[in-house]
């Protein structure tokens, strides 16, 4: 069963992976036309406060959280 789980989980981050790559031009135009507002957070890295807006999302209605992105929407490369 475990074998299972994390060959979903890599198949997974592997299919995000492409169709990031293959839609960047179409996310990183989005990106920019968005705003940090109570449901959109952008992250430039992952750092300690990651888990503080993780919880203020979920007692909060819910929400996003994008990661390699400034507070003003522009890409940053991330790697992970």
């Amino acid at each position: 069963m475990k074998s299972i789980k994390k060959t979903i989980v890599k198949n997974t981050i592997v299919f995000l992976r492409v169709f990031a790559y293959n839609n960047r031009n179409i996310i990183e135009k989005e990106l920019n036309r968005m705003k940090e507002t109570r449901t959109i957070e952008f992250k430039e890295n992952v750092t300690n406060t990651f888990l503080k807006t993780v919880s203020a999302f979920s007692n909060y209605d819910g929400g996003m959280i994008f990661f390699g992105v400034d507070e003003y929407g522009a890409k940053r490369h991330y790697n992970g």
